[in-house]
């Protein structure tokens, strides 16, 4: 479960940037596969494939990076 909520802090942080529509989707979408409003049943939690989603979820990460720098150099 850490995993899941140091991923969703990275996206929450990611959703402050000003990202282009398509990116800001792609961050929401990953916010609501680790984060869904029913909750986690113990199953849905044990059959996540967290190390897929990690992956996947770093790999968008590491895109925004230009992003990043934009920002700091306003």
């Amino acid at each position: 479960m850490r995993k899941i909520h140091t991923l969703l802090e990275l996206l929450f942080t990611a959703q402050t940037l000003a990202l282009p529509p398509t990116q800001l989707q792609t961050c929401d979408s990953f916010i609501a596969w680790l984060f869904p409003q029913t909750g986690w049943t113990r199953a849905e939690f044990d059959a996540f494939p967290i190390r897929d989603t990690q992956k996947q979820v770093m790999d968008f990460l590491a895109a925004l990076k230009s992003h990043l720098t934009a920002q700091q150099t306003k």
